[in-house]
C-alpha cells in the first residue's frame, strides 16, 4: 500500500511543503508501516503534527517521525459504530487527543 501511493506522487516536496499535520489513518496494522515510510521522505518534521486515529496503538507507532523531529499524536473517538443506524454523540468533546508534543 505505502508503495503505490508513494510512486504516484511525482514531487513529494510539492504535496508537502506546507501542510502542517498529517493524519495517518491506515489500519491498525498499517500505521507504523507508514510512519516508517513518511521518516524516509523528505518532509520538514518539525514543523508537523503527525497523528494516527487508531484506539488500540499507541503513539509509539509513530516513533520513527519522533526520532525524525516531528510532534506526534493519536486521535481517539470513543464511541465505536458498529451497526448501520444512526447515532448522535452527545457532549461539546467527543474525542480525545493524546501525547501532541
Amino acid at each position: 500500500m505505502v508503495d503505490e501511493i508513494s510512486t504516484n506522487i511525482k514531487d513529494i516536496s510539492k504535496f508537502t511543503s506546507k501542510f502542517q499535520v498529517c493524519v495517518i489513518a491506515v489500519p491498525d496494522s498499517a500505521i507504523k508501516e507508514v510512519a516508517d515510510t513518511l521518516a524516509g521522505l523528505p518532509l520538514n518534521f518539525k514543523s508537523t503534527l503527525f497523528m494516527h486515529l487508531s484506539g488500540s496503538k499507541t503513539t509509539a507507532e509513530l516513533s520513527s517521525l519522533k526520532k525524525m523531529g516531528a510532534m506526534t499524536g493519536s486521535f481517539h473517538i470513543p464511541q465505536s459504530f458498529p451497526g448501520k443506524k444512526s447515532y448522535q454523540v452527545v457532549g461539546p468533546y467527543p474525542f480525545a487527543l493524546k501525547h501532541l508534543l
